[in-house]
């Protein structure tokens, strides 16, 4: 063999790893992911995210009832329970309703954030959806063409290599 045909084949021999390993690369990437599983793994996520908005918001719930409580029995209500009937509350009934009010106000501005929280969520949920939908599209028509270019050069390949040979 001359020097010539050797690198001739030292190329082929590198030509055609390199395509079988675009080919492989772009199979690996060309496993299409459902729009079901897509969809299944987004909604996941938001309920994930969901479930800790409640959870915030449930403990600051009882945050506000606990500091109310104490406002209205003192500081030592959580220390240890009085026998029935052995707290002193708040006497003037105008008091009482004002800190009522106050408390149910809170806990209405709480859920009202809560439901701001929630709606977000979802919001970023569909918009992540829509981007991974986006990027799934966006990447599919190169795939595909690189798939058929390097098809098209393992063809190229088998046809000049036995040409070379007999010319």
């Amino acid at each position: 063999m001359t020097v010539p045909e050797v690198l001739s084949f030292v190329l082929f021999a590198y030509s055609l790893a390199v395509l079988l390993r675009v080919l492989r690369s772009v199979r690996e990437r060309g496993w299409e992911v459902p729009d079901v599983l897509l969809a299944f793994d987004a909604e996941n996520t938001a309920e994930a995210r969901r479930a800790a908005v409640h959870q915030d918001v449930l403990r600051r719930r009882m945050a506000l009832v606990r500091a109310c409580e104490e406002r209205v029995y003192g500081p030592e209500v959580h220390a240890e329970e009085p026998p029935r009937g052995g707290r002193a509350a708040v006497a003037d009934p105008v008091e009482g309703a004002r800190m009522l009010a106050e408390l149910r106000g809170r806990l209405a501005d709480l859920d009202a954030e809560r439901d701001r929280r929630i709606a977000e969520v979802d919001r970023e949920a569909a918009a992540t959806l829509d981007r991974r939908r986006a990027a799934i599209a966006a990447a599919a028509p190169y795939d595909r063409a690189l798939r058929a270019g390097a098809w098209a050069c393992l063809a190229w390949l088998a046809v000049v290599t036995p040409l070379s040979l007999v010319l």
